[in-house]
Parts: C-alpha cells; sequence; structure tokens
C-alpha cells in the first residue's frame, strides 16, 4: 500500500512538472515565432483562454495569446488567429495601424496573416479558409460593421503575395 501511494506520488509530480514544461515550450515557441516574424511587442499566454481570446493592444504594444486547447479548433487553424493578432503588431511597427480605417486594418490582418503563413512553409490560403469556415460554424459569424464580411475577410489570401500563385485551370 505504501508502494502505490509512494508511486502514485511519483506519478502526479512528474505529471504537473511535464505540464508545466509543455505549457513553457509553448510559451517559448510562441514567443520565437513573434520574434522570428519581426513582432517587437511583448508577448503574455494564458493557457486557460484558447486562441480565438487573442488580441494585440497597440496601447500596450502587448500581444495577449490563448494556449488554451478547443478541441473543435485544429492546432494549424488556431496559428492563423496568432499570425493575425501578429500582423497587428507589424502595422503599428509600420505606421499603417494610425492611417487605416478599422476595416481595413483587419482585412489587412487577415492579408498579413496569410502571407505569415506561407512564409514559415504551411499553406496559408487554406488555412485562412479553414479559420472563417470554423468561425462561421462554431459562432455563426459572417462578418460585421468593423470586420468587414467573412467573404472579404476569406479573400485576403488571394492578396498573399508570399504565398505560391493559384493554379487556375484553363476554361474550355
Amino acid at each position: 500500500m505504501k508502494r502505490s501511494f509512494i508511486a502514485l506520488t511519483a506519478a502526479a509530480i512528474v505529471l504537473v512538472f511535464a505540464t508545466a514544461a509543455v505549457a513553457n515550450h509553448r510559451d517559448e515557441s510562441i514567443n520565437a515565432l513573434v520574434k522570428q516574424l519581426g513582432c517587437e511587442a511583448d508577448v503574455f499566454t494564458f493557457d486557460n483562454v484558447t486562441a480565438a481570446r487573442s488580441a494585440f493592444s497597440p496601447m500596450n504594444n502587448s500581444l495577449y495569446i490563448g494556449t488554451e486547447d478547443d478541441p473543435s479548433l485544429p492546432a494549424e487553424v488556431a496559428d492563423m488567429i496568432v499570425l493575425h493578432e501578429i500582423g497587428h503588431c507589424l502595422q503599428l511597427q509600420d505606421g499603417t495601424i494610425f492611417v487605416m480605417d478599422e476595416v481595413s486594418l483587419e482585412l489587412d490582418a487577415d492579408r498579413r496573416s496569410v502571407d505569415m503563413a506561407c512564409s514559415i512553409g504551411r499553406d496559408g490560403r487554406s488555412l485562412q479558409f479553414l479559420l472563417w469556415k470554423w468561425v462561421n460554424e462554431k459562432f455563426g459569424y459572417v462578418g460585421d460593421s468593423k470586420h468587414g464580411t467573412i467573404a472579404e475577410r476569406i479573400a485576403q489570401a488571394d492578396l498573399a503575395t508570399t504565398c505560391s500563385p493559384r493554379h487556375v485551370e484553363p476554361q474550355a
């Protein structure tokens, strides 16, 4: 009985440290990605908030990234949300955040997220589509007056110059 208790206690301690190590690795990965993409904001991660609640605060030059798992949201699609927020950081750094209207800022951050995804070897265009499909299915979101329509947001993928050109079959 005493050995079982010791083994159980040891397993619990290993689990606590392993969970902390995974969370720390995830935080380090996010920080490295933010730096790699040129964003100089402070980064704060939250294990009790999903990526869908991530945000950028231009007032504080801070990224707030949710890292809680959402089983309905594939990790690469969740990363598109993080890339969108990094896009807002880059807007602050290059000054476009001060000259664009709200809808244009959101659409520009969408385009930037697709470009960034492609620049790190992902299929940004497909991921952009999957993101907005998920948002529509999960929340019934079709767009709004501050962010543009869902069609406008998906269409930003076609403006991403870092991605390979789309192959279009000739019409007969």
